[in-house]
């Protein structure tokens, strides 16, 4: 039945077909199924008795009620958490409108279970938008933020009553999951509405100091890929690693890459930086460099093409490289069809490095002080202090697991970096990540040790980034030409 089915798959859809091809299951934990004398019924395993999932005489019925409740009203979307059987397949598959967009969403042991011992050549595969063999690997903020791309789309979210009665927990990680997906979507809208004419008008002062700069991205032709990216961040557990970052520094194993307000705690302490990226299009962003210009550091600045042009104003451009952002639509236009690379924006600038350092060849990266959460109150290392952050609380409705395993407290930005970090790394194959930060909030993907702990000798630091004369291979008359239309 299995090959069967597959080949049913194949003829109707390649990435599913794929899908469940390569998805094994060596050990069915969680999910049972006894076989009777015309079908089929799979349970829920527990202690005291087996739940089974679907009714063994009125699937039919059950199926035509579900596909009801969810296909009502007529959304553009809808998400179907859930199947069970064989008959809600055929159903939902059966009455969708072609303009509806279905999700169908299952425990990869409950669809195996189906594969292996039931026919589905009735099943409309081709009529699924997608489908994801949930388990406990699945990167379910990656999937959701695929399925609410745009905005002005209505969507129903459905789950198999079976499993809100019987899968709470696993159903509650869901739906938390799903709703600050939506609500990260919503303020995210908010943010680029009103960061619309700011990024505009910071690209268009920017635009000569692009050119005259730089570009990050030229850094390619040195060889890191046996080099380390240490990823500073300016949470309070930075304030524990003071003197092994001296000791690393000094040794020079490894790239220092100050994110933000860490450049300060770093000078603070002396401890040698390669370079600081920052991007901000606020004004705010003035408040976070204004130590870094007035004490005139000698680190270099690596700056986004859309950060505030009031930083700009005070760069030093023989100490700055550039990056172009993917909201910097102004370069973007007068540059393309050029030698030019792109960054997405993301709401963290740790995020945006990141990137940025991938595309240069960096392939390990380590976490210093990257707490995304409170430590004994503070959010902040020693000798970073702002104003707005004075009255900050504290103590919030949003608790986060520790590297340790303990609920920590954390804030809307913090939880939304974290989120953005895990969904990165989820998409990385053969890129490592550390996570040192003692306390701070637990990185999917990036597994928690010690920074003593850790063998520097094994990593090498070719050379200091040496600033250049510009050579960005842009293509510099079509811009000119871009600029006369």
């Amino acid at each position: 039945m299995y090959y069967k089915n597959l080949n049913v798959l194949k003829k109707k859809s390649i990435p599913f077909y794929n899908l469940v091809h390569s998805s094994k299951v060596e050990e069915y934990k969680s999910f049972g199924i006894d076989f009777n004398k015309r079908d089929i019924d799979i349970y829920i395993k527990n202690k005291e008795h087996k739940t089974y999932i679907t009714s063994a005489n009125y699937k039919a019925a059950e199926a035509k009620v579900i596909v009801d409740d969810l296909l009502k009203d007529g959304h553009d979307e809808v998400v179907l958490f859930g199947v069970g059987n064989k008959e809600l397949l055929e159903e939902v598959t059966s009455r969708v409108d072609k303009n509806t967009k279905l999700h169908i969403i299952e425990f990869k042991e409950v669809f195996r279970l189906l594969v292996e011992n039931v026919s589905l050549t009735k099943v409309a595969f081709e009529k699924v938008t997608s489908l994801v063999l949930y388990d406990e690997n699945t990167n379910m903020r990656a999937i959701f933020e695929r399925m609410t791309t745009k905005s002005n789309m209505s969507m129903r979210v459905l789950v198999l009553p079976q499993y809100e009665r019987h899968l709470k927990k696993q159903v509650e990680a869901f739906t938390s999951v799903f709703k600050r997906t939506l609500d990260d979507k919503k303020r995210s809208m908010v943010v680029n509405k009103s960061y619309q004419k700011i990024w505009i008008y910071n690209s268009i002062i920017n635009f000569k100091h692009v050119l005259s700069t730089p570009k990050f991205m030229s850094l390619h032709k040195y060889d890191f890929q046996e080099s380390v990216a240490l990823i500073v961040g300016a949470g309070p557990s930075l304030s524990y690693e003071v003197d092994r970052l001296k000791e690393i520094t000094k040794r020079e194993n490894a790239y220092v890459f100050p994110i933000g307000s860490a450049y300060k705690a770093l000078a603070n302490e002396g401890i040698g930086m390669d370079m600081l990226f920052s991007y901000d299009p606020t004004p705010l962003n003035k408040d976070v460099l204004n130590e870094y210009f007035e004490q005139k550091y000698e680190v270099p600045l690596c700056f986004g093409s859309s950060i505030s042009y009031e930083s700009v104003k005070r760069m030093d451009y023989d100490n700055a490289y550039h990056i172009l952002t993917s909201q910097d639509y102004f370069s973007s236009y007068l540059l393309e069809g050029t030698n030019r690379e792109i960054v997405m924006d993301a709401p963290s600038i740790v995020v945006v490095a990141i990137q940025a350092l991938l595309k240069i060849g960096f392939k390990k990266f380590i976490f210093v002080g990257q707490n995304l959460a409170f430590l004994d109150k503070k959010n902040y290392a020693e000798s970073i202090t702002y104003e707005r952050t004075k009255n900050i609380t504290y103590e919030s409705d949003m608790v986060v697991k520790d590297v340790f395993g303990n609920d920590i407290y954390t804030v809307i930005g913090y939880s939304k970096t974290k989120d953005l970090l895990e969904n990165l790394i989820s998409q990385l194959n053969g890129i490592e990540f550390i996570n040192t930060t003692y306390g701070g909030a637990d990185i999917k993907g990036a597994p928690y040790v010690p920074l003593n702990e850790i063998d520097f000798s094994k990593y090498r630091k070719i050379k200091e980034f040496d600033i250049g004369r510009v050579d960005n291979n842009y293509d510099l008359h079509g811009a000119k030409k871009g600029l006369m239309i």
